[in-house]
């Protein structure tokens, strides 16, 4: 449980960050996709439920990598993961408009959300490839 909260914590400090970035829909989108990819999937109508995904991902990702029990496997899964947030982000980044022009006018809060999604993606890779210790009976 402790684990869901962490990374549920980063995920709202992720969030938080992609929705001040977006300014209210008059500033860049792809921070958000970079904090829930899946919000892409969503159509125009289910997208201030994307809004609330992006803890609940990261705190699935917190809960659920560590426990696989081969370190190959914590590892590949943790690349996969972050492969998906990378690729979804840089093709919204790339292909938005708004975003040129933050890159412009506001690119060190842009540059200071990239390095908290860093240091996310970092915490992501160290728990996982941690693991979890095994309970003794």
């Amino acid at each position: 449980m402790r684990r869901f909260l962490i990374g549920f914590a980063i995920g709202v400090v992720l969030t938080i960050g992609a929705m001040v970035a977006a300014g209210l829909g008059h500033g860049p989108n792809a921070p958000l996709v970079f904090t829930s990819p899946l919000i892409v999937c969503l159509p125009g109508e289910l997208l201030p439920a994307g809004f609330v995904t992006g803890p609940f991902i990261w705190g699935a990702y917190f809960l659920f990598i560590p426990r696989f029990k081969r370190r190959v496997v914590r590892f590949s899964a943790s690349v996969i993961l972050l492969a998906s947030h990378l690729i979804a982000g840089m093709f919204v980044a790339v292909n938005e408009p708004r975003f040129a022009q933050a890159m412009n006018h506001e690119w060190g809060f842009l540059v200071g959300f990239g390095v908290i999604f860093a240091l996310a993606m970092t915490s992501l890779f160290s728990f996982a490839l941690r693991g979890v210790k095994p309970v003794r009976a």
